[in-house]
């Protein structure tokens, strides 16, 4: 199946064989992707590639940090700066598919995405196709609901394709998500986890 971009968004099932290889593809030409997760469908972008994170902020109309997917929580202890006792308590949460915001170092992501204090909000989804495609790609892409903001994320690809048709190039069909609440997040703050949102 050969992708194109800056035309219609195109789809592939989540269950093709080539449905990864499609999606690395889009991912690495620095196109946008929307993807199934364990809560919500989300826009999938390199997490590093500035032009690309402005694409997203486009479409969901404000700039705000985005968290990304960790395909493990070894990855994240590579990424964070925190003392051995609180990446303990924060890959616990990871482990439960929660996102969890942590000072990271450096170049790990565009800084388009970093919270003020140079944060990343980073989440390990119970969902095999964003774990396998970072795990693909070797680095992190965007996860973000498929809304504009202030309005309902989408679960039904008929309703993103609608909707979204022009601004994202791919969709990876897994079917209708169903009214599933968004990840709990949590942050470290002065040493203690704070929920920022619950799920």
């Amino acid at each position: 199946m050969e992708v194109r971009f800056h035309t219609s968004m195109k789809t592939v099932n989540v269950n093709d064989k080539n449905s990864l290889e499609i999606a690395s593809k889009v991912i690495l030409e620095g196109g946008l992707i929307v993807y199934p997760t364990d809560t919500l469908y989300g826009i999938g972008a390199d997490a590093r590639n500035k032009k690309a994170i402005k694409k997203i902020n486009r479409i969901k109309r404000r700039e705000t940090p985005i968290s990304v997917i960790v395909w493990s929580v070894d990855v994240a202890g590579s990424w964070v700066l925190t003392t051995n006792e609180e990446f303990k308590i924060a890959s616990a949460y990871i482990k439960k598919s929660s996102t969890v915001i942590l000072p990271v170092k450096d170049k790990i992501v565009d800084s388009l995405i970093l919270g003020n204090d140079h944060t990343l909000g980073m989440r390990m989804p119970d969902c095999d196709f964003p774990i396998n495609l970072c795990k693909k790609l070797g680095f992190p892409i965007t996860t973000t609901s498929v809304n504009r903001t202030n309005n309902p994320p989408l679960g039904d690809p008929k309703y993103i394709r609608e909707q979204f048709s022009s601004e994202i190039d791919l969709i990876v069909d897994a079917g209708i998500i169903k009214n599933r609440k968004a990840s709990t997040i949590y942050k470290l703050i002065d040493s203690k986890f704070t929920v920022i949102r619950s799920g």
